[in-house]
């Protein structure tokens, strides 16, 4: 039965894809972004700051004080600031980060025109989300674009969100907050009053957004048909919870009411009220192709296999001849199989999933029984019941089965990957089978013998057995962030104002180098300099710092991503350790806006450089991975906050700390 379904299946994809052949020229890996941070994100936070503090209307400068204005005013730019120098904004998709601006300023109001701030980001985050600072500032992730179906859409977006803007939203719950109008009390539920503020905020966000669609020209039904992107999240999510049956509201309305709303106002709409304005859909069309392979990129490198997967497989039946879609997919299921072998025999995107069944009567949800090919189940896929006409490959749900099992979607896609003559496929497939070197070596003879593939090296590395061998048995220490937060009466006053950030970097770096197998990284100094590898490792870092636990052979991280090792080789090293510190003092005088801007205004050098200072704490945090024949994969280190002495000053202390840290480390992986 085996053998019959899978020359089956062989016949089908061969007639499906025997016309794109010969055409399509591999798998999109998505953008290389400029390294070099450019100008437009290298924001001056105290203008900036300054900015927003001029910005605070009359009306909610008379409800607070002057120094509640200058923290509003600080952490508003503070925040925006860390968004746009993060290395997460695109630095050089010029075209895509022109058209969204040009659709921000078809919506944006008269008024709201020439504003320094104002203006669209577009977020290295496959996620469909988006959100404005308090400065004007609109940032939206590129899975939003890719979810979204219109220019009208986008324009739905961008509109919603510039209304918290001019209705002050954010303000207006900073000063409700500062006010207490949120403290908890014997007879007051914070937590319902702090959803019921921002639900109504939704909804008058709403209201407004669709007005400055209609002024605009664009059709108001683009902002419901983004909300349906919201829906059909929630409707997925509902088919994950047995017992839940509806998405409670927090922070947000439910997206069914909202687009019910918004009908309701293009109901009321007379014809003459409305005009078209002539929309680029060419151009967002393509933005949005170019977007999918964004998303599947930043889903697989955040370590989302779940949602990489669900979202490969939605683009592929669309597109079943394009390897992109089929790789992602592939990887998807290696990994976290890799990193769970029991998955390989679950059902397909069925697992985790529930029916909705009606038993005398009542509805009722039960696990699925079946497979995910019974029946079109298009809420897991984020899709409409309507999108099935549009699948090119319904053949997934025609016949029996092409397979049930994750393994099984992973050797189907495998053949796939095959027809289309796709190397990396090939490289896929090898590494699957880890656990037999013979079989493991003979695909990868087949991925080497392809001319152009991405990891030749890795490959021909595992192929000669000298993965390890390869690497320089080094640590790289990276020092990630130094946060320093001053105590001053209540507040925790964030200072962001590196000033001579050189003193600190050499103090912890004569700290590494005095362990004669370590190098030292500024990694906040490699975030200016090459984005693209800053942000390959702060993904790395993240993946440390994860709770983990592999069910099923030794976890290797070459194994996990070949792109790993190859960063390893560039750097020089077998170990990647990343330090991060969050350090804590107090401050003294007035609690005065005077004393603030003193305090917030203070740099490293101020705060560090003291010879002699009371009451200062540390918590360090360090965590690692490294590629070794022996040792664990990931490494961990924190144990709480230490005092620092009283005298020294505080590089001085801090290098000490760190060197006392990396000791302990070496320890509890010896």
């Amino acid at each position: 039965m085996y053998f019959l379904l899978s020359r089956l299946s062989l016949l089908l994809s061969l007639i499906i894809f025997s016309s794109a052949l010969f055409s399509q020229t591999g798998v999109n890996f998505g953008r290389q972004d400029v390294n070099q941070l450019a100008p437009r994100l290298r924001v001056d936070g105290p203008s900036l700051a300054a900015y927003a503090h001029a910005d605070i209307p009359a009306e909610y400068l008379s409800q607070m004080t002057d120094r509640t204005a200058l923290r509003f005013a600080d952490e508003t730019a503070r925040g925006a600031a860390s968004i746009l120098q993060s290395g997460r904004v695109y630095n050089g998709w010029q075209e895509m980060e022109d058209y969204v601006n040009k659709v921000l300023q078809n919506v944006l109001p008269e008024d709201l025109r020439g504003k320094e701030f104002v203006r669209a980001y577009v977020i290295k985050d496959g996620s469909p989300n988006a959100f404005m600072t308090p400065s004007g500032m609109f940032f939206i992730n590129i899975g939003m674009i890719a979810e979204i179906e219109s220019e009208s859409s986008l324009a739905g977006i961008i509109g919603h969100e510039i209304a918290h803007y001019e209705l002050r939203h954010s303000l207006e719950g900073f000063v409700r907050r500062e006010s207490g109008a949120f403290d908890p009390g014997i007879f007051f539920n914070s937590r319902k009053a702090i959803s019921s503020f921002s639900i109504e905020n939704e909804l008058d966000s709403d209201a407004l957004a669709a007005d400055h669609l209609q002024k605009a020209g664009y059709q108001v039904g683009g902002l419901a048909d983004a909300f349906n992107v919201f829906k059909l999240q929630e409707d997925k999510r509902l088919l994950q919870l047995q017992d839940v049956w509806e998405i409670k509201e927090t922070t947000h309305p439910n997206s069914t009411s909202r687009i019910e709303k918004i009908n309701e106002i293009i109901a009321a709409q007379s014809a003459g009220e409305v005009r078209d304005r002539t929309e680029d859909e060419a151009l967002f069309q393509k933005l949005k192709e170019e977007a999918k392979a964004e998303v599947l990129k930043y889903l697989l490198a955040g370590f989302a296999y779940q949602t990489c997967l669900e979202k490969a497989f939605a683009y592929h039946i669309f597109e079943p001849e394009n390897p992109t879609f089929v790789y992602y997919a592939m990887e998807a299921i290696r990994r976290s199989c890799y990193l769970d072998a029991t998955l390989w025999n679950k059902k397909f995107l069925a697992d985790k999933y529930y029916d909705v069944v009606e038993v005398k009567g009542s509805k009722r949800k039960v696990p699925i029984e079946g497979h995910f090919f019974d029946r079109f189940r298009p809420e897991i896929l984020s899709l409409t019941a309507d999108d099935y006409q549009n699948i090119r490959a319904k053949f997934y749900w025609d016949g029996p089965p092409k397979f049930t099992t994750y393994e099984g979607a992973y050797q189907f896609f495998y053949r796939i990957g095959k027809l289309l003559k796709e190397p990396e496929c090939e490289l896929s497939n090898a590494l699957s089978l880890s656990f037999d070197p013979a079989q493991r070596d003979k695909f990868l003879r087949a991925y080497l013998a392809y001319e152009d593939v991405r990891h030749r090296d890795f490959a021909t590395a595992l192929l000669e057995g000298e993965i390890f061998a390869q690497l320089k048995k080094r640590k790289l220490t990276m020092f990630h962030q130094f946060l320093p937060i001053i105590k001053h009466g209540v507040d925790d006053i964030v200072l962001w104002n590196p000033g001579e950030e050189a003193r600190l970097q050499e103090a912890l770096e004569q700290a590494v180098t005095s362990f004669p197998d370590r190098d030292f990284l500024y990694l906040g100094g490699l975030r200016k300099t090459n984005i693209n590898d800053y942000l390959l490792l702060a993904n790395l870092e993240g993946f440390s710092q994860q709770y983990l636990v592999a069910r099923g052979e030794k976890t290797e991280l070459h194994l996990l991503d070949p792109g790993y090792w190859e960063a390893m080789k560039r750097f020089g090293a077998n170990r990647f350790e990343f330090v991060n510190c969050l350090y804590n003092d107090r401050a003294k005088g007035a609690f005065t806006a005077a004393v603030y801007q003193e305090i917030s205004s203070l740099t490293f050098s101020d705060i560090l450089g003291k010879p002699e200072e009371k009451g200062r704490y540390v918590k360090m945090f360090l965590s690692g991975i490294q590629i070794s024949e022996e040792g664990p994969m990931k490494l961990r280190a924190y144990d709480g906050s230490d005092k620092l002495a009283t005298k020294g000053t505080g590089y001085a202390l801090l290098g000490a700390l760190l060197q006392e840290k990396l000791e302990d480390l070496d320890k509890s992986v010896d």
